[in-house]
């Protein structure tokens, strides 16, 4: 019984990383009044699933797609085996960006210093690199912030 409880806790550390992201761009959408649906989408052992969040919208900068990954490592987040089934996605994932207008991002959180957000370019770069580096800054895609900056 106990062995099953530690189980359930330990996968939700993940789910609890993809409510953050979620909460925190919910958090931005209200403080900034704009109009956007963002959710989570339910993971399921037996389907493949993409993305972990979709933040759907009318306006062009919040139609987002984005893929969450954590490690322990305070640094570095290495392409390991469970990021290389990702790479097989990969092309994948890109016709479905390509096909549907979203813009992609991946969010690592590392360790538990901090958080980085990746734009379609920097993935591509960190996979022919191998890792990707923790930059720190921070949970909201790039893209919200730059809105920001203009208006």
């Amino acid at each position: 019984m106990l062995k099953k409880i530690v189980r359930k806790s330990s996968s939700l550390k993940g789910l609890n990383f993809e409510y953050l992201v979620v909460k925190k761009i919910k958090e931005y959408l209200l403080k900034k009044k704009r109009l956007a649906y963002c959710y989570r989408l339910k993971q399921s052992k037996y389907t493949s699933q993409h993305f972990d969040i979709l933040c759907d919208s009318k306006e062009k900068d919040l139609y987002l797609a984005i893929q969450c990954k954590s490690t322990k490592n305070e640094k570095v987040l290495y392409v390991t085996s469970h990021v290389k089934n990702q790479l097989k996605k990969y092309e994948q994932i890109l016709n479905i960006i390509l096909n549907s207008g979203r813009a992609y991002y991946l969010v690592c959180k590392f360790g538990k210093i901090g958080y980085s957000t990746y734009d379609a370019d920097e993935i591509s770069t960190g996979l022919k690199e191998g890792k990707f580096i923790n930059k720190n800054n921070g949970i909201l895609p790039q893209l919200l912030i730059n809105a920001d900056s203009e208006s």
